[in-house]
């Protein structure tokens, strides 16, 4: 298993959602701004029809961009789980389990 920087997880989490074709789900406690998560995940996948979905601590809104939650909002399904310090990437069939938040 290698060894990769973050520069190069953003990378491959983009490449990823670049070629989705059925389902972004992801699991951050903390969401950063619109510009940061287009960097990360581009924006292909807001012109597919896919299952998108956002789980993330709404309670903990001082670590949330709010313009992201609403595109995710818009797009797809955004839950709330209290408490949530998992930071999963699922893209089609692929896991990325990570400490890296969606910033």
């Amino acid at each position: 298993m290698p060894i990769i920087t973050s520069d190069q997880q953003a990378q491959q989490i983009r490449d990823k959602a670049d070629r989705a074709r059925h389902r972004i789900w992801i699991a951050s406690p903390f969401v950063g701004s619109w510009s940061n998560v287009k960097r990360i995940l581009g924006v292909s996948w807001t012109r597919k029809r896919l299952d998108i979905r956002l789980m993330t601590d709404v309670e903990n809104f001082a670590y949330l961009n709010r313009e992201t939650l609403e595109v995710f909002g818009y797009h797809g399904e955004l839950r709330s789980l209290r408490g949530l310090h998992a930071k999963l990437y699922i893209i089609d069939g692929e896991l990325l389990l990570t400490s890296a938040n969606l910033t």
